[in-house]
C-alpha cells in the first residue's frame, strides 16, 4: 500500500506542478493579472540579468587554460618532440580565443544591462501604450508614434538574450529588454498592424543596435 501511494505521489506531484505553472502563465499573460486586463509593470534587478550570463563559465575556462599554458611553457626546456611545441602553440591560441570571447560577452552584457538598469516598463491596456521609464526619462510608445518594431534575438544554444527596438517616424529608436511573461502578448494586441521585423544575430559576434 505504501509503495502504491509513493508511486502515485511521484506521478501526480510533477503533473500538478506543470498544471500550476500553466495556470500561472495564463494568469500573467492573457488572464486577470496580465497586461490585457490591467496596467502591468516590468523591471529587472541586476541579479536577474546574471541568470543568463555566460561570463562565469568562460572565465573559469580562461583560468583553466592559463594554468595549462603555464604548465606547458614551464616544461618547454625538456621538450624534444615537435608535437610538444605544437601543443603549446595550440593551447596559447585557444587561450587567446577564450579571452577574446570573454571580452565579447562582457561588452554585450554591459550593453544589455544598459537596457535594464533603472528601467521600468508600464503597459496600459486602456490606452494601449507602453511607457519606458529609464532613470526618470519617460517615453510613451503607441501605434501612432511607432513606425517599426524590431524583435532582436541573440541566441547561443540554450542561452539567449532578446530585446525590442521601437523605431518612430523620424528614425529615432527606443530599445528595451524582452521580459517575457505578458509582454509579447500585449505587443500583439497593442500594436496590431504595426510593421514588425524579426532580427536574429550571430551571437555574440555581431554588435547590437544599442549604446
Amino acid at each position: 500500500m505504501g509503495n502504491v501511494l509513493l508511486i502515485t505521489l511521484l506521478v501526480l506531484l510533477p503533473f500538478g506542478w506543470v498544471i500550476y505553472k500553466l495556470i500561472r502563465y495564463s494568469a500573467v499573460t492573457v488572464g486577470d493579472e496580465g497586461p490585457l486586463k490591467q496596467p502591468v509593470q516590468y523591471a529587472y534587478g541586476e541579479n536577474d540579468v546574471l541568470k543568463w550570463s555566460q561570463i562565469p563559465l568562460v572565465g573559469v575556462m580562461v583560468i583553466m587554460f592559463t594554468w595549462i599554458c603555464w604548465l606547458l611553457v614551464s616544461n618547454l626546456a625538456t621538450a624534444t618532440k615537435p608535437w610538444q611545441y605544437g601543443l603549446v602553440i595550440f593551447s596559447a591560441l585557444l587561450w587567446l580565443a577564450l579571452v577574446y570571447l570573454l571580452l565579447v560577452f562582457f561588452r554585450l552584457e554591459r550593453k544589455l544591462w544598459g537596457m535594464l538598469r533603472d528601467t521600468v516598463l508600464t503597459l496600459d491596456p486602456h490606452t494601449k501604450s507602453i511607457s519606458v521609464d529609464r532613470a526618470g526619462d519617460v517615453i510613451e510608445l503607441t501605434t501612432a508614434n511607432t513606425a517599426l518594431i524590431e524583435h532582436h534575438w541573440l541566441n547561443q544554444g540554450k542561452f539567449g538574450h532578446y530585446f525590442y527596438r521601437f523605431v518612430d517616424h523620424s528614425g529615432r529608436s527606443t530599445a528595451f529588454y524582452d521580459y517575457g511573461k505578458g509582454l509579447p502578448v500585449a505587443l500583439d494586441v497593442y500594436f496590431k498592424g504595426t510593421p514588425y521585423r524579426l532580427v536574429e544575430h550571430r551571437y555574440p559576434f555581431k554588435d547590437i543596435p544599442f549604446s
